[in-house]
This record gives C-alpha cells, sequence and structure tokens, in this order.
C-alpha cells in the first residue's frame, strides 16, 4: 500500500514497547510464533487487530479508489466491455474483495446504475472485520435499488453458483505471509520470540519445501503466504465451474525477488515490523508469476501483469478526465482533478507501482 510519505522512516521516541496481552500470552505459551500468526493477530484479532480499531483506511496510507472516482469509472467501463462484447454476458454479480471505505463499490455502483439498459445486478462484499462492514453500509446505503441490491459476505463458498465480476483493489499485499531463508541448501523458517519484552526473529530450520526449479543462492529469502494460495484456489475453482473474471490491482515488480518485502506503516509513515504491533499496517509485495502458475493449473486465461497506468489509458481514463473536467468551472477544483490523474497515472506515483492482472474462463483480448 502507499503511505502518503513513504520516504520518511517514522521515530519512535525511546520508551518500551507495549505488546499486546493476547499475543504475549500466546510467545509465552507457545515460546514462539511463525510470522504469518503475527501478521493475522496484529492485522485481523477481533479484539485488538488494526481493521477492527481503524476509523478510515486513509489515516495510514492512500488506494487508488481514494485517490480519484476515476479509478472506479475506468473499471465500470471494462465491466461494460465485458458485457458488450458477450464476453461474459451471464454475469450479473459483481463481488469486491477487501473493499475497505466501500469507495471503488460505491463509485461502481454509481457508474453502473447511469446505463439504464442494463438489468438486475448483486453487488456482493467480502469483508473480515465488523468494523469496515459499518463504515461500508453506511457509505452504500443510498444507492440500493430494485434493481441494484447490495450484500455482505466473508466466505467464497456463500456465493451462489453463478458467474461473476470479481474484482479486488490491494487486497493480497495485506494477506499474512511466512518467511523462509535459505542457507547452506537447507531453509529455515523465520519465527517471533519474546526476549525480555522485545519481539525479534529467530531462524529455525524446516522441511518446507520450495515449489521453483530455478537455483537460489545463499541468504535468499522466500516468502509465501498458505492463506493466498488457498484463496485463489477457491476464486478459480469458482470462476472454471461457473464463468467470470477477475480483475486485481495490487503492489509489487513484475518478477518478485528473493528479498524481504514486509513493511510497516504507523500514521502514514514507514516503521519497524515490531515497533508498532496491531497499530501499525503491515504489507508485502505481491508475486504475480505465482498467481499465474496456480491460474495455469484450472486452465484459466491469465493477462499482465500490466502497469495501472496502461489499464487506466485503456479504459477510458483520459475521456473521463476530459468529461469530469468539463463540467467543473472551478480551476482550482480542475487543478485538483489533474493531480490526482496524475497520481493514478504517472510513472513515478501509482501509475507504475502498482499492478493489474486479469484472469478469466474465456480468452479477452483488448491489448
Amino acid at each position: 500500500m502507499l503511505t502518503n510519505d513513504s520516504d520518511r522512516l517514522y521515530i519512535f521516541k525511546k520508551k518500551k514497547l507495549m505488546i499486546p496481552k493476547e499475543l504475549k500470552n500466546r510467545l509465552n505459551n507457545k515460546k514462539k510464533i511463525s510470522l504469518s500468526e503475527f501478521i493475522e493477530f496484529c492485522l485481523y484479532d477481533k479484539s485488538e487487530g488494526y481493521y477492527e480499531n481503524i476509523s478510515d483506511i486513509t489515516d495510514d496510507f492512500l488506494t487508488s479508489p481514494e485517490v480519484s472516482q476515476l479509478f472506479g469509472e475506468c473499471i465500470s467501463i471494462f465491466f461494460l466491455y465485458l458485457l458488450e462484447f458477450k464476453l461474459s454476458e451471464s454475469i450479473s454479480k459483481i463481488v469486491e474483495f477487501g473493499p475497505g471505505n466501500g469507495t471503488l463499490m460505491f463509485d461502481l455502483i454509481r457508474s453502473i446504475k447511469s446505463y439504464r439498459k442494463l438489468g438486475k445486478f448483486e453487488f456482493f462484499l467480502l469483508e473480515k472485520s465488523q468494523k469496515m462492514i459499518n463504515i461500508q453500509k453506511s457509505k452504500l446505503k443510498y444507492l440500493e435499488t430494485d434493481n441494484i441490491k447490495i450484500k455482505w459476505f466473508k466466505k467464497i463458498q456463500a456465493l451462489e453458483k453463478s458467474s461473476c465480476f470479481f474484482l479486488c483493489n490491494e487486497f493480497f499485499d495485506a494477506f499474512p505471509i511466512n518467511q523462509y531463508v535459505y542457507r547452506n541448501n537447507k531453509f529455515y523458517e523465520k519465527k517471533i520470540v519474546n526476549l525480555d519484552d522485545k519481539l525479534t526473529f529467530k531462524e529455525y530450520e524446516t522441511d518446507w519445501k520450495y515449489e521453483y526449479s530455478y537455483k537460489l543462492n545463499n541468504g535468499d529469502i522466500i516468502e509465501h503466504s498458505k492463506s493466498i494460495d488457498e484463496f485463489l484456489f477457491e476464486v478459480f475453482y469458482h470462476i472454471q465451474s461457473y464463468g467470470g473474471v477477475f480483475l486485481l490491482f495490487d503492489y509489487g515488480p513484475y518478477i518478485k525477488s528473493n528479498v524481504d518485502t514486509l513493511q510497516a506503516i504507523f500514521k502514514k509513515k514507514k516503521c519497524g515490523l515490531f515497533d508498532q504491533p496491531t497499530k501499525s499496517d503491515i504489507t508485502h509485495h505481491i508475486d504475480f508469476e505465482r498467481f499465474k502458475k496456480i491460474a495455469d493449473k484450472y486452465n484459466l486465461f491469465s493477462i499482465g501483469p500490466l502497469p495501472q497506468s496502461k489499464f487506466l489509458n485503456m479504459f477510458g481514463i483520459n475521456e473521463r478526465l476530459d468529461k469530469v473536467s468539463s463540467n467543473i468551472k472551478s480551476n482550482s477544483l480542475k487543478k485538483k482533478l489533474e493531480q490526482e490523474f496524475l497520481k493514478l497515472t504517472s510513472p513515478s506515483e501509482m501509475g507504475e507501482l502498482f499492478k493489474c492482472m486479469i484472469f478469466s474462463k474465456e480468452v479477452i483480448n483488448f491489448l
């Protein structure tokens, strides 16, 4: 996730780290916990988790839907493209994973509603945090009509067996991961221990199996998320079985390097992973190549990763900028809109840092 001030390091006053009581108890009982368990607790614990206590996702980071309505409008144009060219004509359900404040879904529904020729649609939001669900419901409650139904769910299995348009933005980079260090032809898993009320990593030899065939170097760090794999299995199985399209945007390089990509964000600034447990957001780079390999197992067609700017340009962001700008009389608001456009599309901003991937059962050819 992109911070508003990503180049500065948050400097903490020297004080004793306050380890959350439940986390401390786990460490005392188990002696060590995996990195994935630590991230799961810090982000999603029902009492102390970051996403259960945050009031607004823009408090610590900035996402594309929050930058400008242009982002969601371009996605709606892509969806209408799928319908117009009958690439997925049976889709009547739109499903967003990890909808944050609900801004992307708000813009998507608002855009789709403007096309009167469309029939009935159901919009589903997959969200684990009840706090975020309440925020989303407050934002979306006035958009529901006889033709527009909005529902929440927590597991993909709760969806009906039908074709869906799945989408997400900066969803997978917040999944728990484990880190494995390759050293002297062996793998060691980095686990977390509590040494005199100080959280730190300690390495333990493991029989974890590495799936790729290319050569590793001494000291390489492999990041792997079992929960990402399992989630993709469910999404891709649904598409394979019932049809549909999955559009995702996330943060990471085209090919992920074997290095530590974890970062924590506290008050819009970078901090150490253990500096503010449950108070900071935790993210990592996405392994897009792994997404493609898993999609291949389900015989799905994949596009990307593409830079975010390329997708937005193909699906009308320049035209939307001109259209929206023409209806604005204030020069200051026009300038603000242009700055938002550049934030989304500039190579030095989100345009190149964020990538897009598309998965489908049918071939989609728009490049």
